[in-house]
């Protein structure tokens, strides 16, 4: 069940029935806009939504006259959600005000019987599914004192934290330190299975991926008097200092919370996180972010958790993983949505998910015209670190890890396009402040000579902004044979059914699908270097010189250009150009890894290596990027080092 739209009418700053579609949306998305735009009205309209129908659907008691007299403005105001199932049935509800003075207003559910059965097969008192969770990040989290005199072992329940987080949202973090406590304190002396602090658990292994630094302690009694609180350590192993969890930074303890909505809640329809960027700065924000889209796209969450786990080298007992395993069968985080002014979030996220603004209605935002809608909401982005790069796979591969970094990544037709753009930003440079720019190319683009020819314009100036990848192309990288061993290894670990191949066994995979391409190689290079030996030619006959107002004097310009000699050099060249050829063959059996085409090598095999793994192709690929990242002397981290090098 997902949310298709939400109308809005004579609600709040909404006079007129507005509707906000979200069918366009993706797994991680952000909303922008001017402030007093109505981000924060249309989904805190949800949540009322979601808390009103469960109210007159369940017959729970709330106490909101002033949240409604605050919403619903006269008589005939209304709330309408439509609603999207998988099977693409739509169903949908009303909640309209029949009466208003100004001490309450009377609301009423508007709802055929089928659309009511429909819903709450999800909406329910029993099982609540795909909730709608909204995160105000502009508030200060504060949690009340935790005293003996509040201590309850009776049962926990789910339920009755999920009816909360529904009929209480303003209450969300309070809500969960007490939860965590009372959870605590049962667990150590009713023990059960599954574990009832088990989300917290959790929590603490996603949690430590992000923070490092922090080591989340146990609960005690014996730091305050008669309280119970949980304690934090910080610092490096020699030397750890003890914190209240309740003197974090706000940014650290948003983290700590949402990561337990997400653990606690197993079903999470729509997850709304308010300003995230007020309370993290942008490292953090972004490993955050990150962390998400892999919550959403994961579909064993139980997976990611041991994966985690073994990134900070955290052993999870046999028992306790069975645990994990059932208690999170079911797990399901299918959207996120950021309410953001932040430029950098919304620019990075065209790479993963999708960007909208709020502007009287929803409207989604392109990747072409961003700059131009950001100015309009005044969010115009000021870029000053800029990487080209020849190609769209490229542009996917550094972006996830460039994006912290504030590079923009510009992806252009060819190498002789970033070539080209290279010689007029040397042209102009001197005029140029507070701009970096860098350009990479692969190395199957250019021969040698063509490449020293470009960097004699000026040695200097080349090397501090110019990278040519010494293998074939970015992917070449990618095709790590120990690598690939390890990420089946960690895969046995959760799953002893999933067969390890030896790395000769991946080797020989893959060089037999790069064997295949071989002649793919041989013909893209030629392509290539006799497209290259071609450029004088077409730029002489291009250029922005060429005479226009005399037939005569033309014809001997363009004669001039196609003189005996030049198409002799020029011929010579390209017949020359199939000796690079030879030097490939010759050096294939001890260079093919460098040689081969990347692109097509690593689209092939990974397939076959994430069927081995009963994982999806990109899952497999965000797998080894990771993994590659964390061997910090790879090739592949050379190359990134360099270009933030430059840029910096």
């Amino acid at each position: 069940m997902k949310v298709k739209s939400i109308i809005l009418n004579d609600i709040k700053s909404f006079a007129k029935a507005t509707n906000f579609d979200f069918s366009q949306s993706d797994k991680i998305n952000t909303v922008s806009g001017i402030n007093g735009s109505g981000k924060t009205t249309v989904f805190k309209s949800l949540i009322l939504a979601q808390k009103l129908f469960f109210s007159k659907v369940f017959n729970l008691s709330l106490n909101n006259s002033e949240e409604l007299l605050n919403y619903f403005n006269n008589t005939n105001s209304t709330i309408t959600l439509v609603f999207v199932f998988e099977d693409g049935e739509e169903r949908i509800f009303s909640l309209k005000c029949i009466n208003r003075t100004k001490e309450y207003a009377e609301i009423n559910l508007i709802i055929t019987d089928s659309d009511k059965e429909k819903i709450i097969e999800n909406w329910n008192i029993e099982s609540p599914k795909n909730l709608i969770i909204y995160i105000d990040s502009n508030r200060n989290i504060f949690e009340e004192n935790f005293s003996n005199e509040d201590i309850n072992i009776s049962s926990n329940d789910s339920k009755s934290l999920l009816l909360d987080y529904i009929t209480q949202p303003d209450k969300l973090f309070n809500t969960t330190y007490e939860r965590l406590i009372k959870d605590y304190i049962r667990e150590r002396i009713i023990p059960s299975t599954p574990r009832t602090d088990l989300p917290h658990y959790t929590t603490k292994i996603l949690l430590h991926n992000i923070l490092d630094y922090l080591e989340f302690s146990n609960f005690t009694a014996l730091e305050r008097k008669d309280q119970f609180i949980m304690q934090v350590k910080t610092g490096d192993k020699k030397k750890k200092n003890i914190y209240d969890l309740r003197n974090l930074s706000s940014g650290e303890k948003t983290l700590f919370y949402v990561l337990h909505f997400i653990c606690y809640v197993k079903s999470i329809g729509m997850l709304i996180i308010d300003e995230p960027e007020n309370n993290l700065h942008e490292d953090m924000l972004t490993k955050f972010i990150n962390m998400l889209s892999e919550v959403t796209l994961e579909e064993n969450f139980s997976e990611m958790i041991f994966r985690c786990a073994n990134n900070i080298k955290h052993t999870i007992s046999p028992n306790l993983k069975k645990q994990i395993i059932n208690y999170y069968k079911d797990h399901k985080l299918s959207q996120t949505y950021l309410l953001t002014h932040s430029k950098n979030l919304i620019y990075n996220n065209f790479t993963i998910g999708k960007n909208f603004v709020i502007n009287k209605s929803i409207a989604l935002i392109d990747y072409e015209n961003h700059e131009k809608i950001l100015r309009e909401i005044g969010l115009s982005k000021i870029i000053n670190k800029v990487l080209f790069v020849e190609g769209k796979t490229e542009n996917e591969i550094l972006q996830t890890i460039l994006s912290s970094q504030n590079i923009k990544i510009k992806t252009l037709k060819n190498s002789y396009d970033v070539v080209e753009t290279y010689k007029k930003y040397y042209s102009i440079h001197s005029l140029i402040r507070d701009v970096q720019f860098c350009f990479l190319i692969d190395r199957d683009t250019r021969d040698d000579s063509n490449i020293n020819d470009i960097r004699n314009l000026d040695p200097d100036f080349f090397d501090n902004h110019f990278i040519i990848l010494q293998r074939h192309e970015i992917e070449n990288y990618l095709l790590d044979s120990t690598v690939i061993h390890n990420i089946y290894k960690r895969h046995n670990e959760l799953n002893d059914e999933i067969l390890i191949p030896t790395i000769e066994v991946i080797d020989e995979i893959i060089k037999d699908v790069a064997d295949k391409n071989q002649e793919i190689v041989l013909r893209k290079t030629l392509q290539n270097l006799n497209q290259n030996s071609l450029s004088e030619i077409k730029l002489a006959i291009s250029t922005k010189t060429l005479i226009v107002d005399n037939k005569t004097e033309y014809e001997s310009y363009v004669k001039e250009v196609f003189n005996s000699d030049t198409i002799e050099i020029t011929k010579q060249k390209i017949i020359d150009n199939f000796d690079v050829l030879n030097r490939i063959i010759n050096d294939w059996e001890e260079n093919w890894l460098s040689l081969c085409d990347g692109k097509i090598v690593l689209h092939q095999v990974k397939s076959k290596f994430a069927r081995d793994l009963q994982i999806t192709s990109e899952r497999f690929i965000k797998e080894l990027i990771k993994q590659v990242q964390n061997k910090k002397s790879h090739e592949f981290n050379n190359v990134i080092n360099s270009i933030i090098k430059i840029l910096n």
